[in-house]
């Protein structure tokens, strides 16, 4: 699913680096790259070919449970980021995704900056994700 998609305007997924399942639990590791833009003032201290990461997932199929983590593969000391997501059933054949996302960047004067495009990088892609689903046939 993840790779055989359209990506976002900002993350691609490229590479299934680990996937294991017990029971109702799925781990899943996924190589991800930033391909979005960054401002100039990003660019002078981050190069956007290192933004590459593995999202390390915990499926907890019953509970449409998800924890994450985003293991940069670069600048692991400037940035860390985690989260959860739980998918519920709403009404008819639709649902609802509730998302908490906690993320840090260690940058002199663009930290924020770079926080704020990466959110809106993986909000994007969450939403690609979502978008595609209906699509995707196992």
């Amino acid at each position: 699913f993840y790779l055989n998609r359209p990506s976002s305007e900002a993350i691609a997924a490229i590479e299934l680096v680990d996937h294991r399942a017990r029971g109702d639990r799925v781990r899943l590791d996924i190589r991800f790259a930033f391909t979005g833009e960054l401002n100039a003032a990003a660019r002078a201290i981050l190069d956007p070919t290192r933004l590459t990461w593995i999202q390390s997932t915990e499926h907890e199929l019953s509970s449409g449970r998800v924890t994450f983590r985003i293991l940069p593969d670069h600048y692991a000391d400037r940035m860390r980021c985690q989260g959860r997501y739980r998918v519920e059933a709403a009404d008819g054949d639709t649902s609802t995704r509730t998302v908490a996302t906690e993320l840090h960047v260690r940058a002199p004067l663009v930290g924020v900056q770079v926080e704020r495009v990466l959110l809106d990088g993986l909000r994007n892609e969450l939403d690609a994700q979502a978008r595609a689903i209906p699509d995707y046939v196992p």
